[in-house]
């Protein structure tokens, strides 16, 4: 017994806090600095998300069929109706148009080269219109390209002196400015082996990310991004500005993204 006693007296890290306090401290700070995300949780956006679904859906419809122009401010879209109350409900910010056309069958040659001959059109309609009246280039785009719903716990008053624009972001010593938000896809991504691929686009510049397809004679290439399980610790080899997902449902997902141009 004595023995024993002995034993754990050797090892209690009380007698030995003096030699042990230094590497214990490192720890906590570096999971302090590290480890620990201050953002809202997965789990606690998803929750919101599905309480509130139908308000989602219907904050992304309004934003994709709204008509622009007649002298309507792009930018006061939320306030017609009853759209701030939809904001309030679904704790929802901003909504805004991101990287990434997606038309049907967006993984299709066809499809791409569809998309230049549409974008070959309103370079045509840019040079033309001189007074810039044509708003069917900022309807393609609302209605066609990946949404991103910027999430607030501030309810929106329709006043910019006192809406707070912050939303879900925190500044971290490594990363600088991090944030999450919800993101809309027009149609369902692919994910392949961790990687969110987004739709092919042709391309004239040959790197060993292009494919050339022999049939219709161009190159084509696709952005990707990291797909993760869980979205509330950070990941390692996070790229500079990268942004990183996580799968809610076929067309939505959350997006958490850093500020700093490093590499870790």
């Amino acid at each position: 017994m004595n023995k024993l006693t002995q034993i754990f007296a050797d090892i209690n890290p009380i007698k030995h806090w003096s030699k042990i306090r230094r590497p214990v401290y490192f720890i906590i700070i570096c999971y302090v600095i590290w480890g620990w995300n201050p953002l809202p949780s997965d789990e606690e956006m998803i929750e919101n998300f599905k309480t509130h679904r139908s308000d989602f859906e219907e904050a992304v419809r309004r934003y994709r069929e709204y008509q622009f122009g007649n002298g309507k401010n792009d930018s006061n879209w939320f306030k017609e109706g009853d759209a701030l109350n939809i904001f309030n409900r679904t704790g929802i910010h901003h909504i805004d148009d991101q990287l990434g056309i997606w038309l049907p069958n967006p993984y299709a040659v066809e499809t791409a080269l569809k998309v230049d001959e549409i974008f070959k059109k309103f370079g045509e309609i840019s040079a033309n219109d001189k007074y810039n009246q044509d708003f069917s280039r900022v309807m393609f785009y609302k209605k066609h390209s990946t949404l991103k719903i910027g999430p607030t716990k501030n309810p929106r008053t329709g006043n910019p002196e006192t809406d707070s624009a912050i939303g879900y972001s925190q500044v971290t010593i490594f990363f600088g400015s991090i944030w999450k938000d919800y993101v809309y896809f027009p149609e369902a991504p692919k994910v392949e082996n961790g990687w969110l691929l987004y739709p092919l686009r042709t391309t004239l510049r040959k790197s060993e990310d292009t494919t050339y397809h022999e049939k219709e004679k161009v190159m084509t290439w696709q952005d990707k991004e990291r797909v993760f399980s869980s979205l509330n610790s950070f990941p390692f080899h996070w790229r500079g500005y990268e942004c990183i997902y996580r799968k809610i449902e076929p067309q939505w997902y959350l997006r958490m993204c850093h500020g700093n141009n490093i590499f870790f």
